[in-house]
């Protein structure tokens, strides 16, 4: 009988201690990116008053899935002050640095949920193609640099200007949903 291991295994075996050591720093990552994305907010909130339509800024960092949103007061809140659609940037808080997407958000428990998703589905710029669930249109957020890490200010500013490039080229379409969605009730 053979009693040779693959040599994959031979090589964990070999260096197990410093390997675990190393995965252990993807948690780290995990949360030095909800952090990041979570800080986001003051960039956004900054860009505010120079935006088109009165945008007003939604900060939801609660729950596992976070987001950063700007929306229009006459498109309604819920119950909880959440926005029934909101255009911005969300990341589930253990997904790491290549987890965000921005995109254009809709609250799912909202009784016009079906019909505005179907509106803005058809009618929103189309964002890498992109469209599931809550989200009539997303794309993953993807850093221009390689190695985005060594600059996190210009990765900023990159997630900033696509939020805020969105939010005009979608702030009217949405304006347009909820004047059809509206008047069909």
């Amino acid at each position: 009988m053979n009693h040779e291991l693959d040599p994959r295994l031979e090589f964990y075996l070999e260096n197990k201690s410093l390997i675990d050591e190393w995965a252990k720093l993807a948690d780290l990552e995990k949360e030095s990116a909800d952090k990041f994305f979570g800080s986001l907010a003051d960039g956004i909130r900054e860009v505010v008053p120079e935006l088109p339509s009165d945008p007003e800024f939604f900060e939801g960092l609660d729950g596992a899935w976070r987001k950063l949103l700007l929306h229009r007061k006459e498109w309604g809140t819920n119950d909880l002050g959440r926005p029934i659609v909101g255009v911005g940037v969300g990341w589930e808080e253990t997904s790491g640095f290549s987890g965000a997407y921005v995109g254009v958000l809709i609250d799912k428990d909202d009784p016009r949920f079906d019909r505005l998703m179907e509106i803005l589905r058809e009618d929103l710029p189309d964002e890498n193609g992109k469209k599931s669930g809550s989200w009539p249109t997303r794309s993953k957020v993807a850093p221009v640099e390689a190695e985005f890490w060594k600059d996190l200010n210009t990765f900023a500013d990159q997630i900033v200007s696509q939020v805020t490039g969105l939010w005009e080229r979608s702030v009217e379409v949405i304006d347009q949903a909820f004047q059809t969605v509206n008047s069909s009730e």
